[in-house]
């Protein structure tokens, strides 16, 4: 910070630039933490809708197997009803054969008939274990997910803090630079070079003559004169209550 008293003694308050430094990194660190923070949780989100896409592709699994068990359960019953529907033509049909050939079609049909079964029966079985391993498959998934559900409100609970946190660390930051900002302008207001009485520029009626010498802004980056110079009456009438206030010893 520019003293504007003395252009040649530069930062009379050193150590308020390192303190705006250490507010602005701590700022800075704040935003890069919840950054993290939203990248685990874009992560778990992901996670958390792959969960989600898995466990939907498992119930439309369980329902396309339900509705191939009912089909081929109705395939079933239509095999039986069409041997039974037929089981009386067999000897129609076999009249102008011999007595054996009609039995050993008979036996044919129940034979067909136990096949039909039994092969339906194991296909409808098999379903069915795949069913059960689905519904294994989906519990899993979902206590997948039971378990992620309280690490996502963790990190956006940890969010919210780390927000407030930072908003609170920028309200600071501002109040901290309006104030500097009030100091450098109390700073900057020209004093009276004429008589040394101290008055500032804006409080004279008439700044411009024999009993008030308002230096211009070229005078007054010039090394001043030291001689017969009253310091104390060209300071800020509240500068050294802000420097005990400021002074961090």
């Amino acid at each position: 910070m520019d003293n504007p008293i003395f252009p040649m003694y530069p930062q009379i308050y050193p150590y308020q630039a390192e303190r705006e430094a250490k507010l602005a990194d701590s700022v800075q660190q704040n935003g890069l933490e919840i950054a993290q923070m939203e990248g685990c949780i874009r992560d778990l989100n992901e996670d958390y809708a792959m969960l989600n896409s898995k466990n939907d592709a498992l119930e439309n699994n369980k329902e396309i197997l339900t509705a191939e068990r009912d089909r081929l359960q109705r395939k079933l019953e239509d095999a039986e009803r069409i041997v039974q529907d037929n089981a009386a033509r067999f000897p129609i049909w076999m009249d102008e054969m011999r007595a054996e050939s009609v039995e050993e079609v008979i036996r044919g049909a129940r034979n067909l008939k136990r096949d039909l079964t039994n092969d339906f029966n194991n296909r409808i079985n098999s379903k069915q274990e795949q069913i059960k391993a689905n519904i294994g498959i989906q519990a899993k998934y979902d206590k997948e997910i039971e378990e992620l559900q309280p690490q996502v409100d963790r990190k956006y609970q940890e969010q919210r803090i780390a927000t407030s946190e930072l908003i609170e660390s920028r309200e600071e930051h501002s109040i901290e630079k309006e104030k500097n900002e009030k100091i450098r302008s109390q700073m900057k207001r020209k004093v009276c070079s004429g008589c040394g009485c101290g008055c500032y520029a804006e409080d004279i009626d008439d700044p411009v003559g024999a009993q008030h010498d308002i230096p211009s802004d070229s005078e007054e980056k010039e090394i001043p004169d030291f001689g017969n110079y009253n310091f104390r009456a060209r300071l800020p009438k509240n500068a050294k209550t802000e420097l005990n206030r400021m002074s961090p010893i």
